[in-house]
């Protein structure tokens, strides 16, 4: 019983730490580490304002990345920049309020120097297989990723994609 207690804290009070690091990152205008031996750096902030929740992206979905937060996908666009932007984040823990997310909700992204804001208009299920979702595209979209059923317990058999697109970029 301890041991997923201590799982879901270590990703939150990572997620202050996260924070901190993402700030520095800001003022620096270059990646800081939220602590030293980390293996993953912020690259933006993701704020779902309907829900309240904000979360710090990091810079690769490996295993460690994301039991600390979100991060965006290998091989597809960083926040802020032109294309596809992939988050994935674990549907029990940082991606579990996506599944309160609606059609023509609002989601903004934070990067270096730029802000965006996505309107969804999809909301799909899909198999691990179709990995379309993961392709390049030529104007700024976002995909959030996460696996389904959100109650599922082990491996879920489903992933929970949803695509918005742009409807505001501002430099600041």
């Amino acid at each position: 019983m301890s041991e997923p207690v201590y799982f879901y804290a270590k990703g939150y009070v990572a997620q202050i730490l996260l924070d901190n690091a993402w700030n520095k990152t800001i003022d620096l205008s270059s990646p800081q580490l939220a602590w030293p031996w980390a293996e993953t750096h912020p690259v933006g902030k993701i704020h779902f304002p309907r829900l309240g929740q904000s979360f710090t992206i990091l810079n690769n979905t490996s295993t460690e990345s994301l039991a600390f937060g979100p991060g965006n996908v290998e091989n597809t666009s960083l926040p802020g920049e032109n294309g596809n932007i992939c988050i994935a984040g674990h549907r029990d823990s940082f991606f579990n309020g996506i599944k309160n997310l609606k059609l023509s909700d609002v989601v903004r992204i934070e990067s270096i120097g730029k802000e965006q804001l996505f309107q969804i208009n999809e909301i799909n299920i899909v198999t691990p297989d179709e990995i379309e979702w993961l392709q390049n595209t030529d104007q700024a979209v976002l995909t959030l990723i996460t696996c389904y059923p959100f109650e599922y317990i082990g491996e879920a058999p489903k992933r929970y994609i949803i695509r918005a697109k742009l409807i505001l970029e501002e430099s600041c």
